[in-house]
């Protein structure tokens, strides 16, 4: 993805609609509870720092190797990276937020 438009349109169809848990995974603040009525995603057990793995931060910084050799070739700069980054890490942005679809509606 090599404009900032089709980054976009790759971060939506690999990890969003693939079901990425990017709250679990990227430990975020902001890990919503249920709806009412609604049951939970995990066991009442689950311990959601168990799944932390910073693979998105990882798919980022491997995004941000090529861009460093080869910044013409790229719409976009190290900027936004960081910016996906940090949304991703302090839950800033809906998108990068939840562990899934109906989180991501409830938000």
């Amino acid at each position: 993805a090599r404009t900032i438009e089709g980054l976009c349109q790759a971060i939506q169809l690999s990890w969003c609609s693939f079901g990425h848990k990017f709250s679990h995974r990227n430990a975020s603040r902001s890990c919503p509870a249920p709806a009412p009525g609604e049951p939970a995603s995990e066991p009442s057990h689950h311990n959601p720092s168990r799944e932390e793995s910073p693979i998105f931060l990882q798919f980022l910084d491997a995004l941000w190797q090529i861009l460093r050799q080869h910044p013409n070739l790229f719409e976009y700069t190290q900027s936004l990276l960081l910016l996906l980054a940090d949304s991703a890490r302090d839950a800033s942005h809906v998108t990068l937020a939840a562990n899934c679809h109906a989180e991501r509606a409830r938000l």
